[in-house]
This record gives C-alpha cells, structure tokens and sequence, in this order.
C-alpha cells in the first residue's frame, strides 16, 4: 500500500498561491521567489507566471520535476501529482521517467500550451510599443493636466533630443546605457538642469510603460546610481532657472549700488551676452563696436577658446549697459579694470555673487550660459545651430563653419535681442512680486 504525506504538515494557501508577485528590487527588475507546500513540492513566483514543482534527491543527485503552471495546475492538483512522484522517489525510481495519470499529464500539456500562447501574445504586444509610441500616449494623456507652454516643451523635448535616438526602439529593450546615449550630449553641452528635466520625463513615460506592463525597469530611474552620469553632472554649474534670473537681475540693476562694484554691470553683460565669464573679464573697449544699427563686440580670437574671432551681436539693452559703463570713466582701455593693469578676475564676479547671495558652490557665473541655452532651445523658437554659434561651440568643419557664421549672424541678433527682452520680462516679474 502506497504511502501517504500527512496533510497537515503542508504549508501553502489557495490564498497565498494567488497573492504571492516576484521580488522588485530599487531599480525595478523583477526577481523570482520561491514558496515551499513541504515534502520538495514548491511554487516559483517569476514575473512571466508561477510554476509547480517538486524537489527530490536520488541516487545522491539534486534532481527536479516540473509540474505545470499555477492557476492551470490547481494547488490540490499539484499536491496530487506531488503525492504520486513522492511515492516513486521512495521506491528509487524516476518520477521523471514515470507516467504519473493521464489526466495529469493532459492537464499539463494545456497549461503548458497555455503558457505559450500567453508568452507569445506578450511578446507580440510588446512588439508593437515603440518609445515613440508609449511617449505620445503618455503626453496625450497628460495635455489635459498641463498647460499649453508645459506640453509644448515636453514636445519639443522629446522631439528634439529623444526621439531620434531611441524613439523607433521598443521600450521593453532599452536599458541605462540607452538612456545615457540621450541625456549625455545635452549635459556635455552644458544644458545640466535641461537634462536633468529630460530625466525626470524619461522616468514618468517608464513608470507609465510599467504599469502597462510594457517594460519592467526604469533605465531613466536607475541612472541616478550610474556613477559615471553622477561624476559628469557635478562637472558642470547649475543653471538658474529663470525667474531667478529676474531676481538676480532686479539685484544688478539696483541704480543706488552699482557704482560700487565694477562687477555688478559685468555679470549683467555676461548674462546678455551668453559669453564664457573670462570673455567679459578680458574685454577691452577696442572689441566693441556700438555705432550703426547693428552693434557688434568682436571677441578676438586669442581669447577664445576655439582660437577664432567670435562676434556677439549687440542688444539693444546690451549697447544701453555699455554707454553706461562707458559714463562712469572707469578705464579707457579695460570695460572692467582689475588691478596690476589687467581686466577684472573671474575670482571677483564669483564672489559678487556670493554678496548678493548667491553662495551656493554650483551656482557660478559659467551657469549663465545653461540658462540661456536651456531657455532658447525649450522656446522652440530658433534654430539650434544660431543657439550654438551664440554659446560659440563652433562647427568643426571649416567651410560649413564658414557658411553657418554668416548664415546664423541675423538669427543671432534677433535671438540675443529676444533673450534681453524676456529677462527684462523677469526682472519686472520679480520686481511686481515684491
């Protein structure tokens, strides 16, 4: 008479059998469990299903017997099948190698067919969702949540900087390394606080493919914990954003303090101009050319970085700040003199900024630029090569970069005389809340 398991010894709920999901870990991927009815018999919880199967040791071997899949193989069926194969186990032979019932060896061929067919039906779903698509679902789900600039930002966003990367790619296969190909280029270009928003956008079109389950990690979450994205971010200087600039700009322009200091009116040119802080440092007043109906300040090539002319249309507030300074006779050769007969240091804009406090370490009179470029770029409003001649991240190719200069000069000005208009928008903002 065949042996029987005692019953109250068994471990498992229908109820647990039912609730029990994989382990997530931080990052989102999806670990198998295993839970244990007694007597070898276990269910392994994965994220593609949970599986039936029994345990054993013969002839001094670890071997295992697939059982079938849960809810197909009921928690009474698979102790059943368990009972059988346990008895053959204690009679030295291979349940494996046995035929245990027919019935039982049907029902797992369904359910193994079963599997199958959900197995390709999720692939085939998956299939169709490329990030392009899940992305567009997601911000038509948002638009009406948002206002009109919010989505036309987040468009252009992705449009501009995401989508030709990964945008024909299915969502389910990207990885962190995709992710990094995306936002690199827009923080090596010193646009940190736009790439910083380009992740923030990533994570929540994820975390909405995850719901869906279309994915099951979050490639733009864990990049936080990537090293190498950490260490490039803190190279760079943080952006204002701009209604700080207005704050800021209100500070500079305070008519009672600046005649005190030589660098208030320079940090006000630096953040008109877009120039690197050194530019302005190093400015003589030969560089400038203010007369005629196109003012221009020719930056020579010495004192760029790529070792070429740079020529910085004027705005109009731009030429107002300069007849200003002009005024106050401060050097007929330097805008900004300095001492031993050199132009103002780089040092001392920095801690102007820390006296109207603005101490912070990252915030640095470079970060000037990443607003300006973060600002234009998200406006949708210029071409983006004019975005880089202004920021003069010159165009390697000689002869294009021939073409470009002349090409983008009018769009530089018209861009440059947009830009002083919109901080004089953020200056009377802050001065109007206040």
């Amino acid at each position: 008479m065949a042996r029987q398991l005692d019953p109250t010894k068994r471990k498992l709920t229908d109820i647990q059998c039912k609730s029990a999901k994989p382990l997530r870990d931080e990052n989102g991927s999806t670990k198998p469990i295993k839970l244990s009815d007694g007597y070898g018999l276990n269910l392994e919880v994965r994220s593609d299903g949970k599986f039936w199967f029994y345990a054993f040791r013969l002839n001094g071997k670890q071997l295992k017997l697939n059982l079938g899949g849960y809810p197909t193989v009921r928690l009474s069926d698979a102790r059943e099948m368990h009972q059988t194969a346990w008895t053959i186990v204690q009679d030295g032979e291979d349940p494996r190698q046995a035929t245990i019932t027919s019935t039982q060896k049907k029902r797992a061929q369904t359910e193994q067919r079963e599997l199958e067919k959900r197995q390709l039906a999720e692939e085939a779903k998956k299939s169709r969702y490329t990030f392009k698509s899940v992305a567009s679902e997601w911000m038509n789900n948002k638009e009406p949540s948002i206002t009109k600039d919010t989505y036309r930002r987040r468009s252009l966003l992705l449009q501009n900087h995401v989508f030709p990367g990964i945008g024909k790619r299915q969502i389910s296969e990207l990885r962190v390394s995709d992710v990094l190909r995306v936002l690199k280029p827009i923080s090596e270009r010193g646009s940190t606080y736009q790439a910083k928003r380009c992740r923030e956008i990533l994570q929540q079109i994820f975390n909405y493919a995850r719901a869906l389950e279309l994915c099951e990690t979050n490639p733009a979450e864990a990049i936080r914990h990537v090293p190498a994205m950490k260490t490039h971010q803190s190279e760079h200087y943080r952006a204002l954003e701009f209604v700080e600039m207005g704050t800021l700009l209100k500070r500079l322009r305070d008519p009672e303090s600046n005649r005190l200091s030589h660098a208030r009116p320079a940090l006000e040119l630096l953040i008109l101009t877009a120039v690197r802080p050194g530019n302005v440092c190093a400015a003589r007043w030969e560089h400038f050319h203010l007369e005629g109906d196109q003012p221009t300040w020719v930056i020579p090539a010495k004192l760029m970085k790529k070792r070429r002319d740079h020529i910085v249309p004027l705005s109009s507030q731009g030429v107002q700040l300069l007849q200003t300074i002009r005024d106050y006779n401060w050097s007929n050769v330097w805008l900004f003199p300095g001492t031993k007969n050199k132009g103002l240091s780089d040092g001392t804009l920095k801690r102007q900024l820390a006296f109207l406090g603005y101490e912070t370490p990252q915030v640095h009179p470079h970060g000037f630029r990443s607003t300006f470029s973060t600002y234009a770029n998200e406006s949708g409003l210029w071409n983006r090569d004019a975005i880089e001649w202004v920021l003069a991240h010159v165009e390697t190719n000689e002869v294009r970069g021939a073409y470009n200069r002349a090409q983008y000069l009018d769009e530089r000005r018209r861009l440059l005389q947009w830009w002083a208009d919109q901080l004089d928008r953020a200056e009377q903002g802050s001065r109007d809340s206040n």
